[in-house]
Parts: C-alpha cells; sequence; structure tokens
C-alpha cells in the first residue's frame, strides 16, 4: 500500500478519535523527534487551543470539552470532538470552576494496528504534507 493510502485509511480512523489534532500537531511540529513524540505520547505537551478543559457552572452542571471561543461575557465550548460544529454556550457569569486537562483528546496507542513499514511511510506522508513528489519518497 501507498504512503498516501495508508495515511488515507488512518485519517479515517484519527479522525472518528480527535485525529486532526494528531494531523495538525505532527505538521506543526516539523522536527521529526517531536513529530514522533507527539504522536506516541499526545499528552506530553499540549497546545492551549487543544487542550480541553471541565467547566462547572454554579448551578452544578459540568461541562467538558474545548473552548473554541471566549468573550466578555461567554464561553463556547466543543464538547464533542467527533461533531465539531455541536458546541455549547455558557455565560462567564455562570462559571464557577474551569480545569484545564492534563490528558489529551488524542487516544494513546493509534498506531499499534500498524507495521514499522506502514508507520514510516505515515511519517512520512505528515512530514511531506501529502506531496508524493517530495523528497522524502525518494530511494
Amino acid at each position: 500500500m501507498t504512503a498516501q493510502g495508508i495515511a488515507g485509511q488512518r485519517r479515517t480512523v484519527l479522525e472518528d478519535h480527535g485525529g486532526t489534532y494528531l494531523l495538525a500537531k505532527a505538521i506543526i511540529a516539523k522536527n521529526p523527534r517531536t513529530m514522533i513524540r507527539e504522536i506516541l505520547d499526545p499528552s506530553a505537551q499540549i497546545s492551549d487551543q487543544f487542550r480541553t478543559h471541565l467547566i462547572r457552572t454554579k448551578s452544578g452542571r459540568v461541562h467538558e470539552g474545548r473552548i473554541i471561543n471566549r468573550t466578555d461575557t461567554e464561553l463556547t465550548v466543543a464538547a464533542d470532538p467527533k461533531r465539531p460544529s455541536s458546541v455549547v454556550q455558557i455565560p462567564l457569569a455562570e462559571v464557577d470552576r474551569m480545569i484545564p486537562s492534563k490528558v489529551s483528546m488524542m487516544p494513546k496507542d493509534l498506531l499499534n494496528t500498524l507495521k514499522l513499514e506502514e508507520i514510516l511511510d505515515l511519517l512520512a506522508y505528515i512530514e511531506s504534507a501529502g506531496d508524493p513528489g517530495s523528497d522524502v519518497f525518494q530511494d
């Protein structure tokens, strides 16, 4: 299977598990060591833009998700990574406590189902940003 085919196959699985986060972090990293660490241990360093929060309101309701917008009066929280358009609006005046998560929404062990050659192909595909003419695919 080609790297593009493997990446496409994995992309479906990864997107089902918040994988947009993995791909974004991996591409931004640019350093191969950092890229591999981010994939293998997604909770090692979580970017604020991808960090989830536990939000408790004064009425006792609890929401968990990624804060996608914050104004002077309201938080917009994406509670379901599988449905990014499904958001919750929480008035700031109602927020009792916000606790940032120490665990990434990207699950560990997603590479466990791949063979070494497939992992290397996937890393090459990510590093090349999907360009089949990239030097990373040349022997």
